[in-house]
């Protein structure tokens, strides 16, 4: 059999097919993924904004810690690398700005040169992107692109893999390898100044799709409003019931009245909602289907779309018995399926673990600790040993 969820939430799209990875689906989304929320995209992201915000230590750590960084070494010592720099300088007090400023103050607190050199290298890796981010001349979107890809191919590097390897395969790599190469291709685009590099690159990013060509699930999709009136399936999971969603909320136009829109000929907002009635109506008679809302969004609580308290009052309106068959039927697979969406992640065994018994080495013990740590030691000295 085929099932497909249908639905204009795409927040809700997408945590449903993460949530479908644990058992290693990969379903068909026809909307497709943000080329920006990839991780070719976010990779590139994460770089020019932590350039452009003179790497602080939190992009910066975003960047290095992006399972696409690698620096030209194994992952395994990459990492190992970044969690020392982390805990020894960048925790703290906020270096001076630059990578001038966090390698100053890497050879002040470093205990080893390895860590020195490999920043070393990664500075030497970094410079040409840094000095025109760090410039008050407008550049062209070209030239600050080159530069960009240039760091983001050296820094995705491994000991095995070239960057170009690592970055640009994939859907979303050759998306997005093809996205960069129309931009600097393309022509009459003004200069701009590098602090506003990271922006103009979430604007273009913004419009750009990345849609799976294979290895997909053959029988379960995630379609639209749109996709789903040309389509049917054995199960229909018609998700996002809530006002504000399904149907969307139908906001004042703030430049045309309601006359003017008539006078140019524009449709009239009713008809939005008409067609949203259409699909949830046309959804609705599949064989069968889930009627399914979130209770709460972010913490707030929502409001039922009107289409399903439109049926619970045609429903209590004609036979008493009808109304009172439907709620038990609600009730009853509603119960079933929380059951088994709790079931998921409820192990089969619970067991209380041992007390902790701290007892690090002699050698690795504080040998001295400041008055603040010495509270914090009489309390919880486990928070000291960890």
């Amino acid at each position: 059999k085929t099932a497909a969820l249908v639905t204009p939430d795409r927040s809700l799209a997408r945590r449903v097919a993460a949530e479908l990875l644990r058992w290693n689906i990969v379903i068909n989304d026809s909307a497709g993924r943000p080329l920006g929320n990839t991780p070719p995209g976010l990779f590139c992201r994460l770089i020019a904004r932590t350039f452009a915000d003179d790497c602080a230590p939190l992009p910066l750590l975003s960047m290095l810690k992006h399972p696409l960084a690698a620096g030209g070494i194994g992952l395994g010592a990459f990492r190992s690398n970044v969690r020392k720099l982390e805990m020894q300088v960048l925790r703290g007090l906020r270096p001076a700005s630059g990578l001038i400023g966090i390698l100053d103050e890497l050879r002040t607190e470093c205990r080893t040169r390895l860590i020195e050199e490999w920043f070393l290298s990664f500075c030497e890796m970094a410079r040409p992107f840094e000095k025109i981010m760090a410039s008050k001349d407008r550049y062209s979107p070209s030239k600050i692109i080159q530069a960009h890809l240039t760091l983001a191919e050296s820094l995705a590097a491994t000991n095995e893999e070239s960057g170009i390897q690592r970055l640009w395969t994939g859907d979303a790599g050759a998306t997005a390898a093809e996205f960069f190469s129309t931009i600097i291709d393309a022509e009459g685009l003004d200069p701009m100044l590098p602090s506003d590099y990271p922006d103009f690159l979430d604007a273009m990013f913004s419009g750009q799709t990345v849609r799976s060509r294979f290895g997909t699930h053959p029988r379960l999709n995630i379609w639209g409003l749109l996709e789903a009136r040309l389509q049917n399936a054995d199960l229909v999971c018609l998700g996002g019931l809530n006002e504000g969603s399904w149907p969307n909320e139908s906001n004042a136009d703030p430049w045309m009245s309601r006359p003017m829109r008539e006078a140019f000929g524009l449709s009239p907002f009713e008809r939005r909602i008409g067609l949203s009635a259409h699909d949830f109506a046309q959804g609705f008679c599949a064989e069968e289907v889930l009627l399914t809302r979130s209770q709460k969004v972010d913490g707030s609580p929502t409001v039922p779309s009107r289409w399903l308290l439109m049926l619970e009052t045609q429903l209590r309106v004609g036979e008493p018995t009808n109304a009172k068959k439907w709620d038990v039927e609600i009730r009853r697979r509603g119960k079933k399926l929380a059951c088994w969406q709790l079931g998921i992640d409820r192990p089969l065994k619970i067991e209380a673990g041992p007390p902790p018994e701290p007892r690090p080495p002699v050698i690795y013990r504080p040998r001295k600790l400041s008055v603040t740590a010495i509270e914090t030691w009489r309390r919880d000295p486990y928070s000291i040993f960890a």
